[in-house]
């Protein structure tokens, strides 16, 4: 019995390390078409994605394993926290907004993934697993995105990829995010923006943003001296692996052309370095001076 516990118990760890990975992935079962006018419209479409396969299972395994966890999550020392009750509010305005909806049937589809958000919060407050090997499984899925970004760009094609969910992209379509320029001729020349995985090449930006943000954090935290003099070669490995993922997601950051997305990371620099600076942590003030410039 203890064995399948066990057992159970790595595939909750485990499991979320592969949603963290897949979870910029658009891959999914899509049941029903939203019509707008003349065509189809995203905002309408119910769709059965692979990432919530995935979550539900990990839901079910953890309330199995860890109901009273999820209880105590609800009621701390007999008393429902400020909080609680704040998520409940939420709730029940979302829910509520269903009855006004134009279309009740895909505002209850979005308020049933509004109930997995909820419970991933949840899973990821209660459940055991190790918060740096989560981090970097995020990050070993933008790192793909960041190549595929970067692939796209320079190919000037975004070929689609099914099993990912990725649609094909190409600078002569009408609709297709591009930057346009004038050749030495004075003829136009559109220049596709990286898109990766994503819907959009904004959507892709403000995902890379995250990662360098969070790479930043990982550049801070292995730089530490007690950190380094307990296991410094495995700290130097990481100082490597993180000087990788940053170059990439930077390039391709700079490849989606989305203004937002770099004034967003431009801001959150400058916010850290002040943060650093006030807090009079020097050394981490230095590391990140050096990333940024």
């Amino acid at each position: 019995m203890n064995f399948f516990i066990k057992k159970k118990k790595y595939f909750v760890e485990y499991g979320l390390y592969l949603l963290a990975f897949f979870s910029p992935f658009q891959t999914r079962f899509i049941f029903s078409y939203g019509l707008e006018g003349q065509g189809l419209w995203e905002y309408d479409n119910i769709s059965l994605y692979a990432i919530d396969i995935l979550l539900v299972l990990l839901l079910s395994v953890f309330c199995l394993l860890s109901f009273n966890k999820i209880k105590d999550f609800f009621i701390e020392k007999g008393k429902i926290p400020v909080f609680v009750w704040l998520l409940a509010i939420l709730d029940l305005i979302v829910f509520l907004s269903i009855f006004v909806s134009q279309n009740k049937i895909v505002s209850s589809y979005r308020y049933v993934l509004f109930l997995f958000g909820i419970f991933l919060f949840i899973l990821m407050v209660k459940a055991n697993f190790s918060r740096l090997k989560f981090f970097y499984s995020l990050l070993a899925g933008m790192f793909f995105q960041s190549i595929l970004g970067i692939f796209q760009f320079f190919n000037q094609h975004a070929p689609s990829f099914k099993i990912f969910g990725i649609s094909a992209h190409r600078p002569e379509d009408l609709g297709t995010s591009v930057v346009e320029s004038v050749d030495n001729f004075g003829l136009g020349t559109r220049w596709l923006r990286a898109y990766g995985g994503m819907d959009h090449p904004n959507i892709l930006g403000g995902f890379l943003v995250i990662g360098l943000i969070l790479t930043i954090s990982l550049f801070v935290y292995s730089s530490d001296k007690k950190r380094q003099e307990e296991k410094e070669k495995k700290f130097k490995n990481y100082f490597v692996f993180n000087y990788l993922i940053y170059l990439f997601l930077l390039t391709a950051l700079f490849f989606t052309f989305s203004r937002s997305a770099w004034l967003a990371f431009f801001l959150s620099g400058v916010i850290l370095l002040f943060l650093f600076f006030i807090k009079k942590k020097k050394n981490d003030f230095k590391i990140l001076f050096k990333i940024l410039f």
